[in-house]
């Protein structure tokens, strides 16, 4: 999260874009979008790993006040939906619906995997 203040104070960017993966999960996340919004910084979070990463990045995307949007993976692979049981979220309108399941929302298919 510094890396992302040291960026915020003197306004080098209007966007900042951590992945979940990296920065250090959902608290993380947490903070550098909260961190950022007080300097004026809007949150496009990077995405493009499948779709377990892409349902935890929705989950800190909701609760972010800076989020802007959602780097999604289109169709890159045919096994994308498969992983996690055909379940992924829809995308409509330009937005997605949180899912409802447990957890961030999926289940892995082990025999996929």
């Amino acid at each position: 999260m510094a890396a992302f203040q040291r960026l915020g104070v003197p306004k080098l960017f209007d966007v900042v874009m951590p992945d979940i993966k990296y920065c250090g999960g959902f608290a993380e996340m947490e903070r550098i979008a909260a961190a950022t919004a007080t300097h004026g910084l809007a949150l496009a979070p990077h995405n493009p790993t499948g779709p377990v990463c892409n349902m935890a990045t929705l989950h800190a995307c909701a609760v972010a006040r800076n989020f802007l949007v959602l780097e999604y993976q289109l169709a890159e692979s045919p096994l994308y939906a498969e992983v996690v049981k055909g379940v992924e979220p829809h995308l409509i309108d330009g937005g997605f619906a949180l899912p409802s399941a447990p957890g961030i929302g999926v289940e892995l298919d082990d025999d996929v995997i």
